[in-house]
């Protein structure tokens, strides 16, 4: 399937894509549509504030000038835009969440959490978040495959070859970051045990990806053992230019500890440099 073609429409299959009147708005509607019609998903705009007619009329005004189809459904809704997003994404069963991403964030909003941290919390479904570096609908031509070394990821994998392909797509780049006991070790051994042990993390690697259906796919691997945890796969992706990374969302339940020590994909959204798709482990977006 070529990126021009549209796939069949699955009636049970719905993206959801959060639009407000700011400039990035554009870009997310779509950035939603463009997967929409690779996925053979509809796609349904929501946009938190009054429901009136002055401002159904801004935002379809807001979707011609994005080259979407204003004949989408559009849901006006007040209340809290995390709430209201994921409660949306939700009700109707979301292959994916589209929203936007905060740069920066203040020390309230970390504390507290931003509205892109308490979707990334809260989704039962897989979000993509867009910076405002983001500029252009993600090609897929370069996308970052982020897991961490122990964890069960192949409902992440089946997801990211649906999108590949359906974007006609061969590229991958799989990134495996060690867990804490392994980033630790490798301060303090020598450089020849650090390659020993960067070789055999790769072969373990290597051994679990050919247990799935990679055929036609280009596969590029690389294990990152002396980094700070979610950080080193985001600096990674901005070596390569990469348009896109994929990697777990963070648990549902936030702590209180979890407000002052960010999970690794919580981390991530303070210096990305492309869009970041946060995959939910229980989620049914994998399967066809």
């Amino acid at each position: 399937m070529t990126p021009d073609e549209v796939a069949t429409p699955n009636p049970e299959s719905t993206i959801v894509a959060g639009v407000a009147f700011s400039p990035h708005a554009q870009l997310i509607a779509a950035t939603a549509f463009a997967f929409a019609r690779r996925l053979g998903a509809r796609v349904l705009f929501v946009h938190v504030g009054e429901d009136v007619e002055t401002t159904r009329a801004r935002l379809r005004a807001m979707l011609r000038a994005a080259n979407v189809d204003t004949a989408c459904e559009l849901i006006l809704r007040s209340g809290d835009p995390a709430d209201v997003l994921t409660g949306v994404a939700e009700q109707v069963n979301a292959t994916l969440l589209v929203t936007g991403a905060l740069e920066t964030e203040g020390m309230l909003q970390r504390i507290f959490g931003s509205v892109a941290r308490k979707i990334a919390r809260r989704a039962l479904c897989p979000v993509l978040l867009l910076p405002l570096s983001v500029h252009a609908i993600p090609r897929l031509d370069r996308v970052v495959l982020g897991i961490r070394a122990g964890e069960e990821f192949s409902g992440m994998l089946a997801f990211t070859l649906r999108l590949l392909r359906s974007a006609g797509q061969t590229r991958l780049h799989v990134v495996q970051e060690a867990d804490y006991l392994n980033r630790l070790a490798a301060r303090y051994v020598d450089e020849r045990e650090a390659t020993e042990f960067e070789n055999a993390q790769r072969s373990m690697l290597a051994d679990t990806l050919a247990e799935y259906d990679l055929t036609g796919l280009d596969i590029e691997m690389d294990v990152l053992d002396d980094s700070t945890e979610g950080i080193a796969v985001i600096e990674y992706a901005r070596r390569i230019e990469a348009d896109l990374v994929i990697t777990q969302a963070p648990p549902r339940a936030l702590t209180l500890r979890d407000r002052y020590i960010s999970h690794p994909a919580d981390s991530v959204l303070f210096s990305l440099p492309c869009g970041i798709l946060l995959y939910r482990a229980d989620s049914t977006a994998g399967k066809e």
